[in-house]
C-alpha cells in the first residue's frame, strides 16, 4: 500500500514539474510544450500541428454528421491541450469533407488548434 501511494505521489510530482508557470492558462496541459506555436493575428496557433475529428453512419443529415465531427475534434484537442485550445471557431487551416454511403454520412474535419489569447512571444521547443 505504501509503495502504491509513493508511486502515485511521484507521478503527480513529476507531472507538475513539467508545467512552466508562465505558459499555463486555465486548464492547459503540459502537452502544449511539445509543439511550436506562434502569434497569428489576435490568437496563438500551433505551427504545422493538426488535429482531426471524424464521425460515421449518420443517417439523418450531413449537418449533424459534420457537427459531431467538430465535436470529436474539440474533445480530443481539449483533452490534449486544454479547453482554451479546443475552439474550432478559432482554429486555423480548417478543412472538412463528408461522404455518403450505405451506412449514412461520414465526415472528417482537420485544423490547427489555436488559443484566442495572444501570447507575448513565439515559443519553440
Amino acid at each position: 500500500m505504501k509503495l502504491k501511494v509513493f508511486a502515485l505521489a511521484s507521478l503527480v510530482l513529476a507531472t507538475m514539474a513539467t508545467f512552466h508557470p508562465s505558459s499555463v492558462y486555465a486548464d492547459e496541459t503540459s502537452w502544449i510544450g511539445l509543439h511550436e506555436w506562434r502569434v497569428e493575428g489576435r490568437k496563438t496557433c500551433f505551427v504545422g500541428h493538426f488535429h482531426s475529428g471524424t464521425t460515421s453512419g449518420y443517417k439523418r443529415s450531413k449537418r449533424l454528421a459534420m457537427k459531431d465531427a467538430i465535436k470529436s475534434w474539440r474533445e480530443f484537442t481539449a483533452a490534449e491541450y486544454g479547453t482554451d485550445w479546443a475552439s474550432f471557431k478559432y482554429a486555423a487551416n480548417k478543412g472538412a469533407k463528408c461522404e455518403r454511403n450505405a451506412s449514412g454520412w461520414n465526415c472528417y474535419v482537420e485544423a490547427r488548434p489555436c488559443n484566442p489569447k495572444r501570447r507575448g512571444k513565439k515559443r519553440r521547443r
